[in-house]
């Protein structure tokens, strides 16, 4: 294993510019709360300048699609105005097929497109849009992208029962339209994901062939390759493509009210239930739980098979906020397992190794202490 360095990403700003899309995405996790509004410039200058005070000089601009804002244009500048030195759009990519509406954005200050690409067909792409014709105005976009010096071009793709089997002919479109930068989304159980899940789930455990595929492409491409919210146990092995504890902090921030709900009056989450074992934060909303039972949480041990300091009796109480505790989750009880943990005889008592420990020496570190 390649050993690298493990920093946090950089700290960034994400804006919702609306509650509404031109896609229908099968997969699509904020389904529920698309209304169709845009919201207001008022509210986006508030929440770009919140960034700034915050320390932020990258800005992420999100949806919906945030491309069909009638202020568009006008938001990038401001950002650019407020001190952002790096503006970024999520996009599906439809609004840039038309180059002059991209050579705007990029005047105006735009750093970075990121193309959402979910198949290797139109048949593919267009089944998992919701729209049809969706794959040609993408591609049209990427094509006017990638001719402008100097814009950052990079691109997700949210994989699903659908597309993984013909993930490595995605990765080798995107390296044939010059993209070198992309993004390996799983699906979580919310909007249209959860009520598409028989047709979208599949255990990417089963699939560890095609994944492994793709890292070497991308490492022979010279691409940059990360994953989001895949199954640890996926990247055994590949432990340079683990993403970065720190990312959990945007999950929780995105339901931090009822998370705190929780806490407060112990209100089951609307989730709770059946999409729990799909979910990301299956561990930490088991954590919370055991925090309401207990009123507090201590820190993880270190696994008896590998050196570390003495258990620390470090905690968190439940009168903290959310984000404190989430905080304290990451650098204190998040861990995981190796396959090698099935054997050891201290697997049931042992909650298993820091993730960061694992992303620095290996899941290979997991050594069983005797046998079962």
């Amino acid at each position: 294993m390649t050993k690298k360095a493990i920093s946090a990403p950089q700290k960034r700003k994400w804006v919702r510019l609306t509650r509404a899309c031109n896609n229908r995405c099968l997969f699509c996790l904020d389904a529920d709360a698309l209304d169709g509004r845009h919201e207001s410039l008022d509210g986006i200058t508030s929440a770009l300048r919140e960034g700034r005070e915050e320390g932020c000089r990258r800005v992420v601009l999100s949806g919906g699609e945030p491309a069909i804002h009638p202020e568009f244009i006008r938001i990038i500048g401001l950002a650019r105005q407020l001190g952002y030195t790096h503006v970024q759009v999520i996009t599906n990519g439809r609004m840039f097929s038309y180059s002059e509406f991209l050579r705007q954005a990029v005047k105006a200050g735009l750093s970075e497109v990121t193309f959402s690409v979910h198949g290797a067909s139109a048949a593919q792409h267009d089944r998992l849009a919701g729209v049809p014709g969706a794959f040609s105005q993408t591609l049209l976009g990427i094509s006017n992208a990638v001719k402008i010096r100097g814009l950052i071009v990079s691109s997700d793709i949210v994989v699903n029962g659908v597309n993984v089997d013909s993930l490595f002919e995605i990765v080798s479109l995107l390296h044939r339209l010059k993209i070198n930068e992309y993004d390996l989304l799983h699906l979580i159980p919310f909007g249209r994901a959860w009520k598409n899940w028989k047709i979208l789930s599949y255990n990417p455990l089963d699939k560890k062939n095609i994944f492994r595929r793709v890292f070497r492409f991308a490492e022979a491409a010279g691409a940059h390759l990360w994953t989001n919210r895949f199954p640890l146990p996926l990247l055994e092995g590949e432990e340079r493509y683990m993403q970065h504890p720190d990312k959990i902090l945007d999950e929780v921030r995105g339901a931090r009210s009822v998370f705190n709900k929780f806490i407060r009056s112990g209100k089951k989450m609307f989730c709770s239930g059946r999409r729990c074992r799909f979910c990301v934060l299956e561990q930490f909303c088991l954590d919370l739980e055991k925090l309401r039972a207990a009123g507090f949480l201590r820190a993880a041990p270190v696994p008896r098979c590998l050196p570390g300091k003495p258990f620390e009796r470090k905690r968190v109480s439940g009168g903290s906020d959310v984000m404190e505790i989430a905080a304290f989750y990451i650098r204190e009880r998040m861990t995981v397992k190796a396959a090698a943990c099935a054997q050891c005889r201290e697997n049931i008592r042992c909650r298993g190794a820091h993730v960061k420990t694992v992303m620095q020496k290996g899941f290979s570190a997991l050594v069983p202490v005797g046998r079962v």
